[in-house]
């Protein structure tokens, strides 16, 4: 970035912080003026060097609400698109897997000294948090950006934030997992044994990789990627596991994805048997042909779905932020869940693998044109399972 770049955002910084310190704003604005103030500061710290942040989700009466995870996710967002070499944004997806890896809780972010401790596992310099307060006719919205070696606020603002449509839904969103239009329910939640982040392609683990000789698969900057052209066939490319033995009680994974080019018709975290033929499967899937996330179960080779049962509505930023497919099985309840971020999609009731043959977990991109050459990039990261796997 040249000198004059710096000096037009630090003039339309201040320009935008005098402005707004008072005046009661929509929730897009404040985001985008808080985000500038965060960049700024990042600038005058980096002294050239790349910088790690961290941008938790924003607490709300000590609670992480969906109001939270919007903000932050929007921040994380803004901050991407500004494409600064010198300013590394962790993802939500790295923060979760690291809670669950060292059995921290989401609750525990809106713990000043368990933000800092959680920070500096992930290897960051600086965290951005904030906190949220309903007062009524507006909500106050106030950040803080804190230096994780000393544990010092370096900058910090509050903003009154107007309730609009687009508030009033977002604050009538559930902190539970949710049926989409129905009542929220109880959810079994294995626990997560197994995680891979994909600092290095693990190739006892992921065994198949692609049927096009165009599509490359490689673990690079800690994401799985898979680079190249489509052309020619329904499945060109697929990261299917090893199958291991179908033991235990209950099961789930999860991954997250992202489409950096928008060029994949579909994605999918599928868990079944082994067997295809004489097995039974779970899938969620996020098409991107129609734009809705839909989960699938099938009985040998035949494939089954809810029709009323999708999520159209969260398309629109899979191209710059990763999200999760996951999938939960209850052996005891016999229901299976699909779920993408924790948006419950679906269930499937009176559901069973068989349990003589061995599971098997893949995740794969597909195409459905035919006689056309395209580009297509597609992430993946953080993959979870409650599964020991590759332990013997």
């Amino acid at each position: 970035m040249n000198k004059l770049s710096y000096i037009i955002i630090l003039l339309l910084f201040v320009f935008t912080s005098i402005l707004y310190s008072d005046e009661v704003i929509q929730l897009d604005k404040a985001t985008t003026v808080m985000t500038e103030s965060i960049y700024k500061k990042v600038l005058d710290l980096a002294g050239g060097k790349k910088q790690a942040l961290a941008i938790y989700p924003f607490t709300e009466e000590e609670k992480v609400t969906k109001l939270g995870e919007y903000i932050s996710s929007e921040i994380a967002s803004l901050l991407v698109k500004f494409q600064d070499e010198q300013v590394k944004v962790l993802t939500r997806d790295k923060i979760d897997a690291l809670l669950s890896e060292h059995q921290f809780q989401v609750s525990d972010l809106a713990d000043a000294e368990k933000r800092v401790e959680i920070g500096k596992k992930l290897s960051a310099q600086y965290v951005v948090c904030g906190t949220l307060f309903n007062l009524g006719e507006y909500f106050r919205l106030n950040y803080q950006f804190i230096a994780l070696e000393t544990g010092e606020i370096l900058s910090a603002d509050t903003y009154s934030v107007a309730i609009d449509d687009a508030m009033r839904a977002l604050m009538s969103s559930s902190d539970s997992i949710v049926i989409k239009d129905e009542a929220a329910v109880e959810v079994f939640k294995p626990e997560y044994v197994f995680f891979d982040t994909f600092d290095e392609l693990n190739k006892k683990l992921w065994v198949s990789f692609s049927k096009s000789d165009e599509i490359s698969v490689l673990a690079e900057d800690g994401v799985l990627k898979f680079k190249g052209k489509y052309r020619e066939g329904r499945l060109n490319s697929i990261n299917s596991m090893t199958s291991v033995p179908f033991k235990v009680k209950s099961v789930a994974a999860e991954i997250a994805f992202k489409d950096v080019l928008g060029t994949a018709d579909t994605i999918r975290l599928t868990l079944g048997n082994e067997t295809w033929y004489s097995g039974s499967h779970l899938q969620i899937t996020a098409n991107f042909e129609k734009e809705f996330y839909r989960f699938y179960w099938a009985k040998g080779t035949n494939w089954q779905v809810h029709d009323d049962k999708l999520i159209d509505e969260l398309f629109g930023n899979e191209q710059e932020v990763f999200h999760r497919l996951r999938i939960v099985y209850d052996l005891d309840a016999k229901i299976a869940y699909g779920y993408v971020d924790d948006i419950l999609v679906d269930t499937v009731t009176d559901f069973s693998f068989n349990r003589s043959d061995k599971l098997h977990i893949s995740v794969s991109m597909s195409e459905t044109v035919y006689n056309i050459k395209k580009d297509v990039y597609v992430e993946f990261d953080n993959f979870k399972c409650s599964l020991p796997l590759l332990k013997k």
